[in-house]
């Protein structure tokens, strides 16, 4: 939340900038210019220590092998990350197993600490998951666990999976992790998806929302399939 408050900090300085420059004489526009600039310089200092503190705690990327039915097999946090990357650059329909259980964050549900707005105010501590984006693949979790996944976004879809597309996501256990999701669709295994099946896995995740369409398992589905899944994880909001 906090990349997300300097944004909008941003956003309204250049509006100011611009209501000054066309009602204000040229002098006191080039003053608030100057002052402008000063203020940009001091968010775009703090994001860039944000940006150091998270790459600090990056985690270090390594593509996974293959079987022989072409099946990427993860067994690694780096791989998961790399998986997720490979998926967003527009490789949507390639097929994944885990091979072992999957730890991004340590014990990452009771290290969290809250502001009195309910935000999370340790956020830098955490390794944030990037969600896999409308994935069309086979997603074989072999009964292992993924766990310590840490996403805020003040929009919507926030899961393991976003927006998935005719996938099948089966075998999986989501545990200590926290979403929360300024929106709508907000999921422990998947934010939204169409003709989707999610089959024999289940979720301990920490969910919180501030709009609707979200649930333990699939914030929302179009068509598809949910059967033999169970949430015991927290579902929170306003």
């Amino acid at each position: 939340m906090k990349k997300n408050r300097s944004l909008y900090k941003i956003l309204g300085v250049l509006i100011s900038i611009s209501m000054l420059f066309s009602l204000a004489p040229s002098v006191v526009a080039v003053e608030a210019l100057e002052a402008a600039e000063n203020a940009l310089s001091e968010i775009s200092e703090n994001i860039s220590a944000q940006a150091e503190s998270y790459n600090s705690t990056a985690i270090t990327v390594t593509e996974p092998s293959q079987d022989s039915d072409g099946y990427y097999l993860i067994g690694t946090a780096g791989e998961l990350y790399w998986f997720a990357d490979f998926v967003n650059s527009g490789n949507v329909s390639v097929n994944a197993k885990l091979t072992a259980d999957i730890v991004v964050n340590e014990n990452l549900v009771e290290r969290l600490t809250f502001d009195s707005s309910g935000y999370v105010s340790n956020d830098d501590e955490f390794i944030y998951w990037t969600p896999v984006a409308e994935y069309s693949g086979i997603f074989d979790g072999q009964e292992h666990t993924i766990s310590g996944l840490f996403y805020i976004w003040s929009f919507s879809g926030i899961g393991v999976f976003v927006g998935a597309d005719s996938a099948t996501i089966k075998n999986l256990g989501v545990i200590d992790t926290y979403f929360h999701g300024g929106d709508d669709s907000v999921g422990g295994i998947c934010s939204s998806g169409e003709n989707v099946t999610i089959t024999d896995c289940y979720s301990d995740a920490t969910l919180f929302h501030e709009g609707y369409e979200v649930a333990g398992i699939c914030g929302s589905l179009y068509g598809g399939e949910i059967s033999n899944c169970y949430n015991t994880g927290s579902i929170e909001g306003y």
